[in-house]
């Protein structure tokens, strides 16, 4: 028997994700069945009847406890039982452990509360419904990934049904500088590493004055780029910034390319800092979004917030931080 191909995989998976499912065949916890078939789910949500895109985010944010949740629940338990009492009680009285705990004691409510009031907004304020759940992720330190995934996919599902793929450079543009800053430099890590390079985060705070480190090995030789990342809406990037870069006083950098980024662009004096140093490059909005384009695909704004997850996951962290997705 030939194996299904991914359209069938997706179509059964929404049917068995639907309001009109089989209680046998409903899941408690839903989650695409793959990177291939959001991809594909995404292509058309334009397409797709606006009830059932947001019955599906309905099903996708609404409160439930998962087997996960359990097992997590038993780590934790097992955790502040070997911690002095405030600390315990500090760690019992967080966010979704207090809700087992009262589950295990009345049989009610769940792990996690769902965020379902979001959809209230939509379809006429998409725009505040990507920034609550945001809000919502950057808040709740130490979600489980499978529901920092689903809530990402939710987003990418809003802007694209409602909100739309932008077509034009401006519209990109527009787009990119309304970014959160940390999701801005897991961005252009992803980018530098469709480009071939092993690329690293640095910690959001502390990093020594840039954000990406990319590296690749070339025939008899190994390529540095050292990426300052600046997202700007309005203010063009100052000669400060590129003498700053160009200064580092480490000497493993001595021999990196530069690179400087930003939603915005450069101040002539900038420009002129860039000149004179041939191994800084300067890349402002214009010419960042073509890049993007190539690398990542036209259809990259559909799938922003899966890039921006993706990058965190792949980008190694010089630190243990918590990326904000």
């Amino acid at each position: 028997m030939d194996e299904p191909s991914v359209k069938e995989v997706l179509e059964q998976w929404l049917r068995d994700s639907s309001f009109d499912a089989p209680p046998r065949n409903m899941r408690p916890y839903v989650t695409f069945p793959s990177d291939e078939a959001f991809a594909l789910y995404l292509s058309d949500v334009e397409d797709r009847p606006e009830q059932e895109v947001i019955d599906l985010l309905w099903r996708m944010l609404s409160a439930c406890t998962s087997t996960m949740d359990t097992q997590i629940y038993r780590l934790v338990l097992n955790h502040a039982s070997q911690l002095e009492q405030e600390d315990s009680q500090q760690t019992l009285n967080s966010g979704s452990i207090k809700r087992l705990r009262w589950r295990e004691k009345t049989n009610q409510g769940d792990a996690w509360e769902g965020v379902t009031w979001v959809l209230e907004m939509l379809p006429g304020r998409p725009g505040s419904a990507i920034q609550a759940l945001d809000l919502y992720m950057l808040a709740q330190h130490g979600l489980p990934d499978r529901r920092i995934h689903t809530i990402s996919d939710a987003i990418d599902i809003i802007r694209a049904k409602w909100i739309g793929n932008p077509k034009t450079i401006a519209e990109r543009v527009a787009l990119l500088k309304e970014l959160d800053p940390r999701k801005f430099e897991a961005l252009v890590a992803a980018l530098w590493r469709e480009m071939g390079y092993e690329t690293i985060l640095t910690p959001s705070s502390q990093d020594g004055g840039y954000d990406v480190h990319a590296t690749r090995d070339l025939v008899g030789r190994n390529e540095r780029v050292i990426v300052e990342c600046k997202r700007y809406k309005e203010k063009k990037v100052p000669v400060a910034i590129v003498r700053a870069l160009n200064g580092l006083g480490n000497p493993e950098l001595v021999h990196a390319k530069l690179a400087i980024v930003t939603t915005s662009g450069f101040t002539k004096g900038a420009k002129k800092e860039a000149e004179d140093n041939r191994r800084t490059e300067l890349i402002d909005g214009t010419t960042l979004v073509p890049m993007l384009n190539e690398h990542l695909g036209a259809d990259w704004p559909k799938r922003l917030e899966y890039i921006v997850r993706l990058a965190f996951q792949e980008s190694s962290l010089s630190t243990e931080e918590q990326a904000p997705i």
